[in-house]
């Protein structure tokens, strides 16, 4: 099992002791349900790479489609390629030069 399984594992067994308390059932169904999600998606993943599936590779073009496609949905789109803009800017506005001006020591 996954080191996140056994994390799940710990953290139901507290959920049971909190539910003994009286703190309710609804959260640790959730959790429960979470576990067996994550532990389904964890076998899909496995699953796929032990078939050596290429499916999920993406080489430039396809990335590049990729986010041509994401810029398109209909309500994240148009922010995604806002943020993405926003992101450029902000690393391109870092990489001006700064002038280097020396400390005077005080010895002269």
């Amino acid at each position: 099992m996954m080191p996140c399984s056994n994390a799940l594992t710990i953290l139901s067994g507290m959920k049971v002791t909190k539910v003994r308390i009286g703190t309710g059932s609804q959260h640790l169904n959730r959790l429960r349900h979470n576990r067996r999600e994550h532990e389904q998606e964890v076998r899909a993943i496995l699953q796929a790479m032990a078939d050596g599936s290429t499916d999920g590779r993406l080489d430039e073009a396809g990335a590049e489609e990729l986010v041509e496609h994401l810029y398109q949905l209909k309500h994240w789109g148009k922010g995604l390629q806002v943020l993405k803009d926003g992101a450029e800017a902000a690393r391109w506005s870092s990489h001006h030069e700064h002038p280097h001006r020396p400390q005077n020591s005080g010895n002269g």
